[in-house]
């Protein structure tokens, strides 16, 4: 009896020690995400000088996917965050059209988002879609994702058990060589108002692949 309440009390304090770890990791997310914010406020503070397409359309892109996370952070934030798992993908990422990718995650914090909020409708952003050679699709289902494992989901806010599916992606090319197919993967987060990206520039696996 005295051995059950031993491991009663220590199974007792592993949960508690993954609760607290749990917590941890979301108060440090929700710590990044106050330095993201006080950026946002920065970059509206050049707006009122400016319209929003006039700021965006004088970002510069960088040539190279190594700069992209720190890129996204000061001039996307509030609008696309990059999960870590995006971040690590860019490390190998080898699509060669890289100003292509730059540019789709500027349509994603403008256009796409605008159409979320109402500000535009979704005719105007599938129309920039074609004249960038972006397709704006669906990813992959709930009962087709189940089959993957955990390839098309993703932790969020990052550091929890919080699951998201990646349900939406934007594509151009068909090709299984990643210099010529580019997917970026992504959700909308209704409670922070941004483009959570999970996954790019390359394909994710599905049964089919």
């Amino acid at each position: 009896a005295l051995q059950a309440r031993i491991d009663e009390a220590e199974e007792s304090a592993a949960e508690m020690a993954a609760l607290a770890t749990g917590y941890a990791s979301e108060a440090d997310y929700h710590r990044n995400r106050g330095y993201a914010l006080a950026a946002t406020l920065e970059a509206l503070r050049s707006a009122m000088k400016d319209s929003v397409e006039e700021v965006d359309r004088k970002i510069p892109t960088p040539g190279d996917y190594e700069a992209m996370p720190q890129w996204v952070d000061k001039h996307l934030a509030g609008r696309v965050e990059l999960l870590p798992r995006a971040r690590n993908a860019l490390k190998k990422a080898q699509y060669k059209d890289v100003e292509l990718v730059y540019r789709a995650l500027l349509l994603l914090a403008k256009e796409y988002r605008d159409m979320r909020y109402g500000l535009a409708r979704i005719t105007d952003f599938e129309k920039r879609c074609r004249e960038m050679g972006l397709e704006h699709r669906p990813a992959i289902g709930e009962k087709s994702a189940g089959e993957q494992g955990d390839e098309y989901y993703v932790s969020y806010p990052p550091g929890t058990s919080n699951r998201r599916l990646l349900d939406t992606h934007l594509a151009k090319g068909v090709s299984r060589d990643e210099r010529e197919t580019l997917r970026i993967y992504f959700f909308w987060d209704e409670e922070s108002s941004q483009v959570i990206v999970g996954w790019l520039p390359s394909h994710l696996d599905t049964r089919c692949s």
